[in-house]
């Protein structure tokens, strides 16, 4: 009974000291230059080093987890010049035809995104440019199955951000809670649009 104390103590100084000893976020990215291929642009944006990152264990969804990163944070571009935003694997596809739905819905209206001017991603920086990928995918009349997978990866990056909020007074946890409810929202929608994708796109999806 007496020694619980101490074996608490003693791991919050080992989380501590490991958080202490982490590399920082900044030391698994490079810079990569990319050429936007709706205002034909080009500028650099942020991208996990191949093979810097340690994969662990995934979620029961198949989250990716890494050690001392969360890489889902970094596979989205934005361009800084025009605002077209979508994930790494779509953002070369983009026909004639969206590229002047782009430019009228998205470029006319709202523009690039702001620069939080971090050397790396935040949460919240993350969360906003996929969130600003939904715009742009229904503004160019994406497919379902590309707005679904922006949905579930919005859901995790929420699911990463609750992670590592504190809870320790009532404002904290319902904050959090906002956040689990929010990633709910978004995992809902990933699962029906995936489902509608299943029933109405061509294999593979």
């Amino acid at each position: 009974m007496n020694q619980l104390p101490e074996m608490e103590k003693t791991e919050g100084n080992s989380n501590s000291q490991a958080a202490k000893s982490a590399p920082p976020e900044e030391s698994f990215l490079l810079e990569k230059t990319v050429e936007c291929k709706v205002c034909d642009q080009k500028f650099k944006t942020k991208a996990v080093k191949s093979g810097k990152a340690m994969r662990m264990e995934p979620d029961r969804d198949l989250r990716p987890r890494f050690r001392h990163i969360d890489t889902i944070k970094y596979d989205i571009i934005s361009c800084p010049h025009c605002g077209y935003t979508a994930m790494t694997r779509y953002f070369d596809h983009v026909s004639s035809l969206q590229r002047k739905l782009l430019r009228e819905e998205v470029i006319a209206k709202y523009g690039p995104l702001p620069d939080s001017g971090e050397k790396f991603y935040t949460y919240d920086d993350a969360i906003r440019k996929y969130k600003f990928s939904l715009v742009n995918t229904i503004a160019k009349k994406g497919k379902e199955s590309e707005k679904a997978y922006a949905c579930l990866k919005l859901a995790w990056l929420l699911r990463g951000k609750a992670e590592g909020m504190p809870e320790e007074t009532e404002e904290e946890q319902k904050a959090k809670e906002a956040v689990r409810q929010e990633e709910e929202r978004f995992y809902l929608q990933a699962y029906e649009g995936f489902t509608a994708a299943m029933a109405n796109e061509i294999f593979p999806i």
